[in-house]
Formats: C-alpha cells, structure tokens, sequence
C-alpha cells in the first residue's frame, strides 16, 4: 500500500509538470501519465473478491489496441503458470478450443529456469521462436503452429509479475502480423504496477489464511480444553473403581493364562520369553520364572538363532499376526505356532503373544494317510505294468545270453551286449516296481539300529564302485534297541547309501560319508551325510515322491526314497532331507523308541 500511494504521488507530481511545461512536453506523454494514475487508482478501488486478472487484461487490450491479451497466475510449489485471462481472439476462440482440446483459461503450462528468469527482469520483451517457444515449449510444435496460423499471429511479448525477484504471474501481448506494438514503457510501468499490487494482495491473503487458520485453531483448542477438563473430572471420579477393576480383571487374567491347556508365551523383539504360561513351562519340566529371559528358539527349537520365516520374526516385521507349522527334534512334537502383534503406546510393535499347540498325533494321522493312499493308488497299477513287463524282458534277456555264446561277428556281438545290457537294467527297474508295489507283511521285533547300519556297510564293502567312498560313523554309546523290522530298515539304508555314493561318484569320483546316530528325547536319529553336489531347494520336497528323481534319464527310477518313506512311516517315523547347492546333502531317519514287556515283545 505505501508502495502504491509513492507511484500515485509520483505520477500526479508528473501530471503538474507536464501541465506547467505543457507546450514542451509531448501530449501523448501526458496521456500516458493520465492513463497510468488512472489504473493505480483502479487498482486501490479493487476490492479482495474482485477478479484483478481479469481488471489488469482489460487494462493492457487498451494499451495493446488490436493484440490479444493473455494474463497468467504463477504457483511457486508445482513450478506451474495458469491462464486466467484471455481478451481479443473473439470468435476465433472456437477454433482454439478444437485445436487445443480445451479451452485456454483454467490450463497449466510447467515453467523451466529459462522462462523464470527472462520473466524476472523486468523488462517487456519479445518472445524468440514464436507460439511453441511461449508455450515454454510444452504445447506440440505442430499443434503451435495452427493456432500462429488461426490467429495470424505476429510478434510476442511478456512480463513477469514480480516483486524482488519472486514472480507471481505474467502478461502477455501477441500481435498480429504486420502490426508493432506501441506504448511499451507505459505497459512496462503498467505490469510494474500489477506486480506490486499482486505482491500486496498475496500477503493479504496469506494473512487472511494465517488469521483464520489461526482462529480456527484458538476456537478448536479451547473446545478440546473444555473436553479434556470434563474428561479429566470424570477420570478422577472413577479412578479408585478402575483401580480396583484393573488389579481385579489382572488377576483373572493371570489365573486364565495359567489355566490354558495350551501352550502360551508373549517374547519380546529379541525373541526373549517374557511371560509363559504352566503349560509352556510343563513341557521343559520347568517352573514359569526359570524360562524368563530365555530365547524361544532355544527352547523349541534346541538352536542359537531362530529359523527360517519364524512367525514371530514376521509378525515383528508386517505387524500382522502368523502362523507355522513345525517338527522339532528337540522335542519330538510337531508345533502350530501362531503369533499376534503386541503395540506399544506409539504403534510400535514391541512383543508377540504365541500360542502353540502340539499337532504330533493329527500330523502322524495325515501323513499315514497320505502315505497309504498315494502308495495304494500308484502300486493298483505299478503291480500291473511290472508284470507285463516281466515276461517279455526275462525272453529279450534268455535269447541274447543265447546268442553271445553262438558264432557271430564282432559287431553283431556288439550290438547283442547292448540289448543284453539294456534288458538287465529294464528288468532291474521292473523289479523296483514290484518291490514297491508289493504289500509286506511288516514283522517287528527288537532290533539294535547299529547292527543294521554296520551290516549295510559291510555289504556294500565288496562293490568295486564304491572303493573311491570313504566312511566315517559316529555312532552314540548309549542308543537303546528299537522294535522294527530289521530286513526293511536295511533296505531303507542301502537306498539312501546308494544314492549318496552315486552323486558323489558323479560328481567327484569320490566322497566322504558321514554317519551318525543319536538319542532325541523318545526317538533315535540316524543322519547319513555325503559332500556331493547338493540337491536344488526346489527339489527338496519332491525327494520321497514316487517317480520323481534328479538323476539322469535311465539311471534311476525314482522309486527308491518313495519305498524308504513308505518303509520308515510304517514304523511311525520320518526320514527327511536337508541340502545346499554344491555343499552335499544329509538324509535324516527318525524312529520312535519303544519299550517292551518283559517277555521281550513291544507294547
């Protein structure tokens, strides 16, 4: 405001002496002056809700004559000018409007630094490169092209609005062709004054928003005071009852806790227990207090970090509840872990509550099942095919030992070893096939699993293939007897002995296996390590699938791990496989202890 009434004193004391010099001075200098206090008093009448764009574009077509008149606003956040006037395209605004797809005023044009400082200077100047070049180049050079035609557009000209080098909007002038533009200081002083009158208004209206924003807030926060007072009355009329409620409904809940059948804890972010439940303790013969700052993977799990995709990692990573399911050996259960998020007063996940439940005998049920049914369904026609295989193979085989010992030439010799050869390994595999077709009468008695590995071993000392193998056993001393059929364990153990050495052998030529035996509460793990090439992580849990092997075509036929799984489930156990690629492999047996009465048969 005081920078308008300076210009207003200004120009008056201009208008005097052009009055008093009137025969010297130029009459159009005299308008100009006349035209020019005139705007700064219109520029004070305006009022806040008057459209200023719209006043200062009417202003310049009186200057620009016969030009068209665009005025733009600038957002300093989005680095964007908006058309807010457009005066003097008159009916050719439809042709615009088809050409551009919309109409001029409301679009938004990105300005670069370029543009933002030619519109800084403070000097009307002509634009280089016509229409495209005004458009700051974010139009289509073609669709620039039309409207310059359209309009007959001649030169360009623009002004920043800008106050101390920050812009609020420009204007511009295009003229037609054959036409120059006059009174371009009076337009520079024009948009000067446009510029200070912008800059006022705009921290008018900041301190409008500023003021009433601030309103709002005084008018919301002394709301909020009188409900917090309420509030706060109300609390300390109730704060003995819910005292009271609080030490009652703590100890319901910890007599629920305790009373829980399953299995319930709450860990902390560093999988330390902080509270377990009598169940929890039960299972580690243990009071509640002494698992307290114990890590839950160290009790459950028997391990010095935690597993793979543990449920209470992810729930601490997606604030989400989770849920897994698990064999733990150092148990000898099979767990249904699920965890729920624990939230501090900020949102912030700071515990889980687990609640786990011993799903042993419901996962041996299913496995049995699904064990016997794939076993039953895959062996109505294994059995079938092996037999009618078994015929013409044991002719194919009769007839060319008959042959090798008849006269015949070297190459027919040749070809006869091959369909010999063939036969017998055809035949080999038509005898897995009935092995693991055929039903066999399980007969279980007493047995030491020592006995049965120290006997595959021996066996399988006198193949020749397997002189590059070495073996090492590290069997426990105090290992009890188990009740098992000895004959189908060792072949459980020829099968996964084989294997190892076959791997290793092509692989290597050689390889070192490890086997060891162990006592895990109520069972005996019997693990057979080799340091071949490892089996890939998506095979892993396709290894005991009937028919599935990831040796060669025509060495395998992906029925050995298949019979073994089937063996070991009968005796209520597991076998499983871990493995990383190009670090060897390890299967794991597992078998229940039994004990027996005293006249020696199992209970």
């Amino acid at each position: 405001m005081d920078e308008l009434d300076r210009m207003r004193r200004r120009i008056a004391e201009l208008e005097g002496s052009a009055s008093k010099d009137g025969a010297k001075e130029d009459k159009k200098h005299i308008r100009d002056l006349a035209f020019l206090s005139m705007i700064a008093t219109g520029f004070l009448e305006l009022s806040p809700e008057d459209n200023i764009y719209e006043f200062i574009a009417e202003q310049l077509k009186k200057l620009g004559g016969n030009s068209i008149i665009m005025v733009n606003s600038f957002d300093e956040a989005t680095d964007c000018a908006c058309c807010r006037e457009v005066l003097g395209v008159g009916e050719k605004m439809g042709a615009i409007v088809s050409i551009l797809g919309k109409h001029p005023v409301g679009m938004f044009l990105k300005i670069d630094n370029e543009a933002r400082l030619g519109l800084t200077s403070g000097k009307l100047v002509k634009v280089p490169g016509g229409f495209y070049e005004f458009c700051f180049r974010r139009i289509p050079r073609t669709v620039c092209h039309a409207i310059e035609k359209v309009l007959d557009l001649g030169d360009i000209y623009a002004m920043g609005f800008a106050w101390k080098g920050k812009l609020f909007g420009s204007a511009s002038i295009l003229t037609h062709k054959g036409t120059q533009l006059a009174y371009q200081t009076v337009i520079e002083t024009f948009i000067y004054q446009a510029s200070v009158v912008l800059q006022q208004r705009r921290a008018e209206q900041s301190l409008r928003k500023a003021h009433d924003e601030l309103e709002i807030r005084v008018e919301e926060r002394t709301r909020e005071l009188a409900e917090a007072n309420a509030q706060l009355r109300a609390e300390i009329t109730e704060r003995k009852l819910a005292e009271e409620k609080i030490k009652r409904a703590a100890e319901e809940w910890r007599t629920t806790f305790d009373s829980i059948t399953d299995l319930v804890s709450i860990c902390d972010k560093d999988f330390r227990l902080t509270r377990v439940n009598k169940a929890f303790a039960g299972v580690f013969k243990k009071k509640p207090a002494e698992l307290i700052g114990k890590t839950c993977y160290e009790m459950f799990h028997g391990t010095n970090e935690p597993l793979f995709n543990c449920p209470h990692e992810v729930t601490m990573k997606t604030k989400k509840p989770a849920i897994a399911e698990s064999f733990e050996p150092h148990l000898g259960m099979y767990l249904e872990v699920s965890t729920s998020p624990i939230f501090n007063e900020k949102g912030e996940v700071t515990a889980s509550v687990h609640l786990i439940r011993d799903i042993t005998e419901r996962k041996k049920m299913e496995e049995q099942l699904m064990v016997t049914d794939r076993l039953a369904s895959i062996g109505e026609l294994t059995s079938g095919i092996a037999h009618e295989l078994n015929n013409p193979l044991t002719s194919v085989i009769g007839f060319s030992d008959l042959l090798l010992n008849q006269d015949v030439s070297d190459d027919v010799k040749e070809d006869l070893k091959v369909i010999n050869r063939e036969a017998q390994r055809t035949a080999e595999v038509v005898r897995s096939l009935l092995t693991f077709a055929r039903k066999h009468e399980t007969e279980k008695k007493p047995v030491h699993i020592h006995n049965i590995i120290q006997n595959v071993l021996e066996l399988r000392a006198y193949e020749q293939k397997v002189n590059n193998i070495q073996v090492n056993t590290q069997f426990a001393s105090d290992l009890p007897e188990i009740t098992a059929d000895g004959f189908r364990l060792q072949q459980v153990f020829i099968n996964i002995i084989i294997n190892a050495e076959h791997f290793m052998i092509e692989t290597h030529g050689r390889g070192t296996l490890t086997i060891t035996t162990e006592r895990a509460g109520d069972i005996i793990r019997a693990s057979f390590a080799d340091d071949g090439p490892g089996i890939a992580k998506e095979n892993l849990g396709h290894m005991f699938d009937p028919f599935f092997t990831s040796k060669e075509v025509g060495k395998g036929t992906g029925l050995g791990l298949s019979i073994c799984h089937g063996i070991i489930t009968e005796h209520g156990g597991r076998i499983y496989a871990k493995s990383k690629l190009g670090k060897g492999a390890t299967f794991i047996v597992e078998l229940p202890i039994t004990t027996t009465d005293n006249k020696g048969k199992p209970k």
